[in-house]
């Protein structure tokens, strides 16, 4: 049974407003999304370091790969099409994922729900590149990377 608190619910958030400190650049047709993904985990890297001295911590690092070095396997994978190694490509994409949600939230103040989901998948180059990944993925040769690029990529309320 529930039963009625007279309380409200402890607010988690610390009572500033949440606002997104990166700005992503717009990509446009026929513009090299690799290059522009580079440029926008660059421009991100001031912000990384912010969020690191504030928590004293990063959650990234499964694929013990940099963060550019993660990137660049992606690229490589959307050029390819895919790759043999999709555990090391999983992993890379957690590790960008994680980079990306550590910068975004460096600033005090707690997003609104589904705020950073949207801004990565539709706002960042990184989401881009990465649903185009998946698109290429979905024709590979490679079973392993079919299931990847099919379920488990790009959540499917942004395909």
């Amino acid at each position: 049974m529930l039963e009625d608190f007279p309380d409200p619910a402890p607010d988690d958030r610390s009572g500033e407003p949440w606002s997104c400190p990166v700005r992503f650049a717009r990509v446009e047709a026929g513009q090299d999304i690799a290059g522009v993904a580079r440029a926008e985990l660059a421009g991100l890297a001031t912000w990384h370091a912010l969020a690191m001295r504030r928590r004293g911590r990063t959650a990234a690092g499964v694929s013990g790969l940099t963060a550019v070095q993660c990137l660049d396997l992606v690229i490589e994978a959307d050029r390819t099409g895919g790759t043999d190694d999709v555990r090391g490509l999983k992993a890379a994409v957690e590790d960008l994922k994680t980079h990306y949600v550590e910068a975004v939230t460096a600033r005090p103040g707690a997003p609104p729900a589904g705020a950073i989901d949207a801004m990565l998948w539709n706002e960042s180059a990184l989401g881009r590149l990465l649903r185009r990944l998946a698109a290429r993925g979905a024709e590979s040769d490679h079973a392993a990377m079919r299931f990847f690029a099919n379920d488990s990529l790009v959540p499917r309320q942004f395909r």
